[in-house]
Order: structure tokens, then sequence, then C-alpha cells
């Protein structure tokens, strides 16, 4: 599916080239339309999320269902 889907770590290189403050990915889990198990896009999320240094307060793993607050400015 990559024409269509980057992969966690391009994920990662997208959001440290935008310089975003906070990077939250979606779609993942919601329907089995590849071979890898249902549990490695987060995983391997996490994971390219920590090898790029960055921290979870930034790179937070929403899962279905669940409400995520942006921290306040500084």
């Amino acid at each position: 599916m990559s024409s269509y889907h980057m992969n966690p770590d391009e994920a990662v290189k997208a959001f440290q080239d935008l310089r975003a403050d906070y990077f939250i990915p979606q779609q993942w889990g919601v329907f089995d339309l590849t071979d890898e198990p249902m549990d490695a896009p987060p995983r391997d999320y996490r994971e390219a999320a920590r090898k790029a240094g960055l921290p979870e307060e930034r790179t937070p793993l929403v899962h279905h269902g669940e409400t995520w607050r942006f921290p306040p400015r500084r």
C-alpha cells in the first residue's frame, strides 16, 4: 500500500520535515487490509518515534474512541 500510505518511519520523517508540534497517527487498526498483524502499525509507530528521539508527549498514540487534549502552550 506504499502508493497510498506512508510507513511509520516515513511518517515520522514527514512530521520532522514539517516541524509540527504534535504527531497523532490515525486510521490504524480500523480495517484488516494487509498481511501485517493489526497491532503492528501502532507498535512500529512507537518504535519509529523513539528512534527519532521524539517524546511521547509530542507523539501520542490515541486509541480508538479515546480523547486526547493538546497541552497548554508554553
